[in-house]
């Protein structure tokens, strides 16, 4: 291995930087025949061992591997995103499929990566109004149907609980905006105090957890109050905490409170939790995103698409 990478070296394929490993040298595949180079770059926020994680991860490897193409997976985690991807691009990968955390953070990178005609692909989120290639899943169609089912058991007073600010991502948007049409084609009201976000940003100005979890009682206890019976969770990993807090509260859950997640995630069983949720297929994700790169790298004139696929009760 080591004299197979020296030989690259020699011959100006790769370059090799101490205490960080071997690189494609990017000069060298851009005067290649081919594509910029077969590598595309899966960017996670936070990299664990979720399922939903490694369904993305095995959908674009179930692409791109019988096709020629190779994919490098990164966590950001604590690490810069922006500088991640600048970093990508300077070492000229082929293309870089993306998960943002927010559709309002990193516009101007991204915005220049694409006009310069590298391949990129969001997936999960989408940003309006920027020539970017998505691939999402239908979250208006998914809590629209999560509401619509409520009110079919016989709900009026559902609540919408999301972490982060409505307006921070497109996938709560959307879905914000499926649970107000469903309420007003069931001829309920729009209830502002249904409505629950951006709590997860005041739980971290706790220091302790026992602290914060306390705020967040203290915030669904004003929805036990105006006699909500009904909850859609912004996900799953969510509607674990919410579940918890609820039972410590004395909550009977389905007697007294109903509750649908998103995602149809493993980590419900796990739990030991059944709970109602909205299914999203992030293999399909995975694959259709990686499907769109190698399109990009086909035609870097094509017209950016925004691909959304179903999801279920």
């Amino acid at each position: 291995s080591k004299r197979a990478l020296e030989e690259l070296e020699k011959e100006g394929y790769i370059r090799r930087r101490r205490g960080q490993g071997s690189f494609v040298s990017a000069q060298s595949a851009k005067t290649s025949s081919g594509p910029i180079n077969k590598i595309v770059s899966l960017v996670l926020p936070h990299f664990h061992a979720e399922s939903w994680a490694m369904a993305y991860i095995k959908g674009a490897m179930d692409y791109l591997n019988p096709r020629g193409f190779f994919l490098s997976i990164h966590g950001t985690g604590d690490v810069d995103e922006r500088a991640l991807l600048y970093q990508l691009v300077r070492e000229g990968v082929g293309g870089i499929i993306y998960y943002p955390d927010y559709t309002i953070s990193h516009i101007d990178v991204l915005t220049a990566i694409s006009m310069n005609r590298i391949p990129l692909v969001t997936i999960d989120k989408y940003y309006d109004g920027l020539p970017i290639s998505s691939v999402v899943s239908d979250n208006y169609q998914g809590e629209y149907m999560a509401v619509r089912h409520l009110v079919e058991l016989g709900h009026s007073h559902i609540a919408l609980i999301c972490s982060s600010q409505i307006g921070e991502r497109s996938s709560v948007r959307d879905r914000f905006l499926g649970y107000c049409h469903a309420l007003r084609d069931s001829s309920l009201e729009i209830i502002q105090d249904f409505i629950l976000d951006d709590y997860f940003r005041e739980m971290h100005q706790f220091k302790d957890q026992n602290e914060s979890h306390e705020f967040l009682k203290n915030r669904l206890q004003k929805l036990l109050q105006a006699n909500v019976t009904a909850m859609l969770i912004e996900n799953d990993y969510e509607g674990i905490t919410i579940y918890r807090l609820l039972k410590e509260m004395g909550v009977r859950i389905p007697e007294e409170m109903s509750m649908i997640g998103f995602d149809n995630s493993e980590m419900l069983v796990h739990n030991g939790i059944y709970m109602t949720t909205i299914n999203q297929h992030f293999h399909q994700i995975g694959s259709k995103a990686a499907e769109l790169i190698v399109a990009q790298m086909d035609d870097p004139d094509s017209d950016p698409q925004h691909i959304v696929l179903p999801v279920e009760l």
